[in-house]
């Protein structure tokens, strides 16, 4: 036990420090903040730690389901990034599907993300799906990533747009400017 005057190791569990003749408050509970320190950390409290502990872990759940929910801002390849996918097989039937090829150090990327997911959000009969071109570890824009060389991407964000068939009905420069007409029909900027 250290006394709280002389900050030196007590021998034996007396109230008395054997060092400076001090009387020695014994704690019965280590968590117990104790008033003659200057500062207590709230982390040392059980309650404080268990509290700050559920809430940590109720925003980041919210975070997730914000994420991932409808047209969320996570890539449907997040578990491969980069690698090549058919995209064919993720048009969604019965709903317009806007698949937007980006990549996180491309600003216009970034800039349009929010506006596409309002448009997801907005429109029942529009679906935005997200593919990320970047390999894992890449940095700046992976122009030579087996996504974007299967696609000649040679500009992002590059649209692709699958009609409620499953077809395809536009890409690039085209599929851009149905994009932008969704958005303004839908009042987004």
């Amino acid at each position: 036990m250290n006394c709280p005057k002389c900050d030196r190791f007590t021998p034996d569990e007396s109230f008395k420090c054997l060092n400076c003749g001090a009387i020695i408050r014994i704690v019965k509970n280590e968590y117990e903040p104790r008033p003659d320190q200057p500062f207590s950390s709230p982390f040392r409290n059980r309650k404080v730690t268990t509290i700050l502990a559920v809430a940590a872990v109720l925003v980041i759940g919210f975070l997730v389901v914000q994420g991932i929910g409808k047209g969320g801002s996570h890539a449907v390849n997040a578990g491969a990034p980069g690698e090549e996918t058919d995209i064919s097989t993720l048009a969604q039937k019965g709903k317009t599907t806007i698949f937007d090829f980006y990549s996180d150090y491309c600003p216009p990327c970034r800039k349009i993300s929010p506006l596409l997911q309002k448009l997801d959000d907005q429109r029942e009969d529009i679906v935005v799906v997200k593919l990320d071109i970047n390999r894992k570890d890449a940095k700046g824009i992976d122009w030579t990533s087996p996504l974007a060389r299967q696609y000649n991407l040679r500009s992002i964000p590059y649209f692709v747009i699958f009609d409620a068939a499953g077809e395809k009905i536009a890409d690039g420069q085209d599929a851009a400017q149905q994009v932008f007409s969704f958005l303004t029909k839908a009042n987004i900027q």
